[in-house]
């Protein structure tokens, strides 16, 4: 008996010998792809590819494409293999330029899985593709005018003096404030009114729903970060298995809150001039096809209606990572402002100037006039990218500008935003904070596609506009009453969170604000 389970165990050790030299040798003759088609590529490692210490968990994903960045920038593009996927990271900003605008034809997707039959909030706008994401974008686009911007102006105000009021009692009592919190519970309630018509109140409230919602769907525990690993390494297998990037609670919550938000319109006969307006007439639209019998194919037809699930999935995309990334945003640059107080006094000085020559009153005209302003949040854009790599798919078999090289169909590229923002040879002194680098001047000088915090091109981020609003506006609320000061407790240099494809520290922000002594009011 002993020997026919030692003879087993002997036969089930050779088997699992030969499965992994097989599955080795498989990953060598992969490794060889692009040198086959003539293009450089950095040693991989089996059977992690050139992405290590993304998978050891050691750097962000922005980190590990920047140290690419860094090591490979003398040539305009290089393949590299996420384990054993092949990609192409694109260094050389012509290249770049082709790639998400002049040629766009060929990489008009993010390559990002998702299954919106079985899981409906991961048909948002970012993750669908083809004429189903072009049909969508014509349409809601259209919400974020300057126009449409301005009518939102003075609820950004009544959200900013509350985040004075929440302020206050924690100044008095000379605590450290962690202000990327804060200001990610502004953003989620901006983006609840203006652009769902929904009082949030996340910043009145400890224990608001969705800022709860929020924190927990950009939470990433063991499982979700082995998909989300997956999802870049082997998409095909996530796909298959259909497993869902957000836990059950947070897709039923975000599904109730937007049925509830149509329900209410709805029977209250409250349509407004905001992006729900826009999504709601797109699930008229669906309810009209499906009364007349016809079959929408989401990813094919040229249809732009929507299903109650894809409502959702765009207000959830809205709420979670339109809030974090505006905050992000502007709780770097007040970092940024407190370690460089020449710098946090001159804007100071702005804001003071301008909102006293519109008598006191903060407008949207005024806003758009304080020009240093919109150069320091350019400034924290460019040192801290919310979206540090920009992802593409090839579409259609594409032949790279003045060579030989072929890039099939289905082939992933990154673009590596991290890296060119904190180019010396770009930004000189690229670690030190210099609003001035986005003057008319400095910016004239450089390659125009050497700063893309949003991307460029048709796949542009929708709401870049309205983002930036949001975060110029939470500098003004905390600056026109407060100094900024580094909190002794701070540790940097920054640790990111490595399971968080958005740039965002580690334990948040905590900075020390000390009351101005001549504080500026403005009214709502």
């Amino acid at each position: 008996m002993g020997l026919m389970f030692q003879s087993t165990l002997i036969e089930f050790a050779a088997l699992l010998l030969t499965l992994i030299g097989v599955v080795y040798l498989w990953f060598r003759k992969r490794y060889t792809y692009w040198t086959q088609l003539g293009v450089y590529s950095p040693p991989p490692q089996f059977p992690v590819g050139n992405i290590k210490e993304l998978f050891d968990g050691t750097l962000h994903i922005g980190e590990q494409f920047e140290k690419i960045y860094y090591e490979t920038k003398s040539k305009p593009f290089v393949g590299i293999y996420l384990a054993h996927k092949c990609a192409l990271v694109v260094n050389d900003l012509e290249l770049a330029k082709n790639i998400l605008v002049k040629d766009f034809i060929h990489f008009t997707d993010h390559g990002l899985v998702h299954h919106e039959e079985s899981e409906p909030l991961e048909g948002h706008l970012f993750n669908v593709n083809g004429n189903r994401w072009k049909n969508l974008r014509v349409k809601l686009i259209a919400s974020f005018t300057s126009s449409k911007m301005k009518v939102m102006f003075d609820t950004l105000v009544y959200h900013a003096i509350e985040v004075q009021k929440y302020l206050k009692p924690h100044i008095e009592a000379g605590n450290a404030v962690d202000l990327k919190e804060l200001l990610s519970r502004y953003t989620t309630d901006v983006i609840g009114t203006c652009v769902f018509g929904i009082e949030c109140k996340s910043i009145s409230e400890e224990s608001s729903p969705f800022r709860m919602m929020s924190r927990k769907s950009q939470r990433l525990n063991f499982f979700r970060s082995i998909i989300q690993s997956m999802s870049l390494m082997a998409p095909w297998i996530v796909k298959k298995l259909k497993v869902s990037m957000y836990q059950n609670d947070v897709n039923e919550f975000f599904m109730k809150a937007a049925k509830d938000a149509v329900k209410y319109r709805k029977e209250q006969n409250l349509y407004g001039n905001d992006y729900m307006k826009t999504l709601m007439k797109l699930r008229d639209d669906r309810e009209m096809y499906e009364k007349q019998g016809k079959q929408v194919d989401a990813e094919t037809e040229d249809d732009d209606s929507m299903s109650i699930g894809d409502l959702a999935a765009q207000f959830f995309v809205f709420f979670v990572d339109g809030a974090e990334t505006s905050s992000t945003t502007a709780s770097f640059a007040l970092y940024e402002l407190a370690r460089n107080p020449n710098i946090q006094e001159k804007l100071r000085n702005e804001i003071d100037e301008v909102v006293t020559r519109y008598d006191g009153k903060l407008t949207f005209e005024a806003i758009t006039e304080m020009k240093y302003l919109f150069q320091v949040i350019e400034e924290a854009l460019r040192m801290y990218p919310p979206l540090p790599l920009l992802l593409r798919v090839c579409t259609r078999t594409y032949t790279i500008p003045e060579t030989n090289i072929t890039i099939d169909k289905g082939t992933s590229l990154m673009i590596p935003m991290l890296g060119i923002h904190r180019d010396p040879d770009i930004f000189p002194n690229p670690m030190q904070f210099d609003p001035d680098r986005f003057s008319a001047e400095n910016k004239a000088e450089r390659h125009r596609f050497a700063h893309l915090p949003f991307g460029e091109g048709p796949r542009m981020c929708m709401g870049n506009r309205f983002g930036a609003l949001m975060a110029r506006m939470g500098l003004v609320a905390i600056l026109s009453q407060y100094v900024v000061t580094i909190d002794k407790k701070e540790i940097r240099p920054f640790s990111f969170e490595k399971n968080s494809f958005i740039l965002t520290p580690v334990g948040g922000l905590n900075l020390k604000l000390r009351r101005r002594e001549s504080p500026l009011k403005f009214e709502s």
